[in-house]
């Protein structure tokens, strides 16, 4: 069984939503750029003269003005039906002369007498081709027309002085635009998304929240480990985050607990998959290493989570203590790994609860209390079995463990209920999987340049 280890659900959770939704959008736009017909333009560059006319002063302004004139009374020629006829003929296109209009598109540069010509087609080679002929047909139909003036009247002449040559690279789509542009509404929505999650979100994400629900202040809160360690010892001392985390709980805890008799702690929550049992092991290292006697017993006589992240699968334990099977002496272990002393499971039972509630399980306890400062026991969720509320009748304190910004406000309340009913003495709460506080991260890395 896999324990869940301290992950974060902060508003770094929601970056994260933000950023999925903006690879999902930059996705969708290289799909459809990859999907769409690429078109590719080729450009060819034509010079307008003018010839001919009555003689004039400064007919060298005079002709240079009137071929810009000209040159813009011509322009619309080149995609007339009479010279797209012409290119379709000659190139023996499978379009109508109509339909090769819309490809050709001819622009005078301002205040010269050049023509831009450009053909746009899905084939680079077709529209060089295209390109070409037309130009040459626009010429052609332009010097049908000399033939047709007045000699008083100036004459046109349309030159090809820049054939069109192959496009390399299509105008469309441009897949680096629509992917970026994916990217950027995707990460829009997403963050959007995000933030109406965080707005009408019923979970438990602040700590005032989570007090007024216990009825307690909370304890502390524990970040996630960044320690990848599967040794739970490595995994949470290997954090300064996480021990500073666990120093607060301790501090907070022993001043609440300065008035309990034997220091018998239940550490509970709502639902699974809370860092539970992670939880546990921390706050058992932060008060041994306080100069606290410390013993651990897993209660979950269901899961045995405690049992498995340690090691311990197979060795006799808390049931079979209670079964009458063997003693106490029997079933305490210290693992190598932990300055601790641990009761396992022991193996499966049918009747949890009934073991528990008996009384011999608060013999048990009570002869622990002797020997140890703090007895820290691992319940199953509330929500799931009656196992924890029966243990926390047997404690001298309940210690909620609830994962920030995962635990719905309602299941909290039903857990807090539910210990309501048998008297617990419920002394706070710890959030897990909660972000480190800017000033923590601070002073806590300002201390480790000085050392």
């Amino acid at each position: 069984m896999k324990i869940r280890t301290l992950l974060p659900n902060s508003f770094a959770g929601y970056w994260i939503l933000g950023l999925a939704f903006g690879l999902l959008g930059a996705l969708i736009g290289f799909a459809v750029s990859a999907a769409a017909t690429p078109v590719y333009k080729a450009h060819a560059a034509l010079f307008v003269s003018t010839t001919g006319g009555a003689p004039v002063s400064n007919a060298s302004y005079q002709e240079t003005t009137a071929s810009q004139q000209i040159a813009l009374s011509l322009v619309r020629l080149a995609s007339s039906q009479v010279v797209t006829e012409r290119v379709v003929q000659s190139l023996k296109l499978d379009m109508a002369p109509a339909e090769l209009a819309k490809k050709v598109e001819a622009l005078v540069e301002p205040e010269t007498v050049l023509i831009n010509l450009t053909v746009s087609d899905s084939s680079p080679t077709m529209a060089r081709e295209i390109a070409n002929a037309t130009a040459f047909e626009f010429a052609d139909f332009v010097a049908e027309l000399q033939l047709k003036t007045a000699p008083s009247t100036p004459r046109p002449t349309v030159t090809l002085v820049q054939p069109a040559a192959t496009p390399l690279i299509p105008v469309s789509p441009n897949t680096f635009r629509n992917t970026g542009l994916g990217a950027l509404a995707g990460l829009a929505i997403g963050l959007v998304v995000a933030n109406l999650r965080r707005g009408t979100s019923r979970s438990v994400s602040d700590a005032r929240q989570f007090a007024a629900i216990i009825g307690r202040p909370p304890l502390g809160s524990v970040p996630r480990s960044r320690n990848r360690s599967k040794d739970p010892v490595e995994m949470v001392t290997g954090d300064d985050y996480v021990m500073e985390g666990f120093r607060e709980v301790r501090t907070n805890l022993t001043h609440a607990l300065k008035d309990s008799p034997s220091g018998i702690i239940s550490i509970t929550s709502a639902g699974p998959g809370e860092g539970k049992t992670t939880t546990l092991v921390g706050l058992a290292i932060a008060l041994s290493d306080a100069g606290h006697r410390v013993a651990v017993v897993d209660a979950d006589l269901r899961e045995a989570d405690l049992t498995e992240l340690l090691g311990l699968a197979g060795h006799v334990g808390l049931a079979d203590a209670l079964a009458g099977r063997c003693g106490l002496d029997d079933i305490v272990v210290t693992p190598s790994s932990m300055p601790l002393e641990v009761i396992p499971a022991g193996y499966p039972c049918r009747h949890p609860s009934d073991l528990l509630s008996a009384d011999g399980a608060e013999k048990i306890l009570l002869q622990l209390s002797k020997l140890y400062d703090f007895i820290l026991m691992d319940t199953p969720a509330l929500m799931a079995f009656t196992d924890a509320a029966v243990t926390a009748t047997h404690s001298d304190a309940v210690v909620i463990v609830a994962r920030y910004g995962d635990l719905a406000e309602s299941e909290l309340e039903s857990a807090v209920e539910k210990l309501g009913k048998v008297d617990a003495n419920v002394v706070g709460g710890i959030l897990t999987f909660a972000p480190v506080p800017h000033l923590v991260r601070r002073t806590v890395n300002a201390h480790h340049r000085r050392i």
